[in-house]
């Protein structure tokens, strides 16, 4: 069993690492927004590999996970059809791990189309009708300019972010924001604890 394990911990490995990757790559379809600083030159090299690593990181323990969730069910299902003795449980496991990951691997070769986000799916429910922040203003002093011009960064910062998303507008639709002025609830001003009160 344990030479089995480990032939399958290869195999694992194999497929996960030794594919071609494209993030940094600008295709048709456009280069990866994290990445984009490498054609506008605002990154150097090492934010790059830094920000590619992440995304790395990301992406095996995304895969790692989806595995471990495929064999878990696999498991339980085999376990609740047909009973087995306590002497087959540990091959049968080699067996559920093995078939979860050819079965994962397959979706790997030939992924799917993209679909809406589950939790933008959750957020389009008709039960909820908005979402976002509560926010406190609890500092005044900065004259209007600078404020109009504060609110104006923050509304693109938040209006941004949707691109690539499936079928966003539903969503979109119900962010918000929910504006505190401390100076009418009384909160003194700057006075974090306060506000967290």
């Amino acid at each position: 069993m344990m030479i089995l394990n480990k032939l399958l911990d290869l195999y694992v490995d194999v497929e996960i690492f030794i594919r071609f990757r494209t993030d940094g790559f600008s295709l048709i379809k456009g280069i990866h927004q994290d990445l984009i600083g490498a054609i506008t030159l605002e990154k150097d090299e090492a934010e790059l590999n830094a920000i590619f690593a992440g995304m790395e990181i990301t992406r095996v323990s995304h895969l790692r996970a989806v595995l471990a969730t495929v064999q878990a069910d696999r498991t339980i299902a085999r376990r609740a059809a047909e009973p087995l003795p306590d002497f087959l449980e540990a091959p049968s496991v080699t067996f559920d791990r093995e078939f979860s990951v050819r079965s994962v691997m397959v979706e790997m070769d030939n992924p799917q189309p993209l679909s809406i986000e589950a939790w933008v799916q959750d957020l389009a429910d008709s039960k909820l009708e908005t979402f976002g922040f509560v926010v406190y203003r609890n500092s005044y002093l900065q004259i209007e300019s600078e404020w109009k011009n504060f609110m104006e960064n923050l509304d693109a910062c938040l209006s941004s972010g949707w691109e690539g998303m499936l079928d966003p507008a539903n969503v979109k639709r119900k962010a918000m924001l929910y504006w505190v002025d401390g100076e009418n609830e009384g909160i003194p001003e700057d006075d974090v604890k306060a506000v967290r009160k």
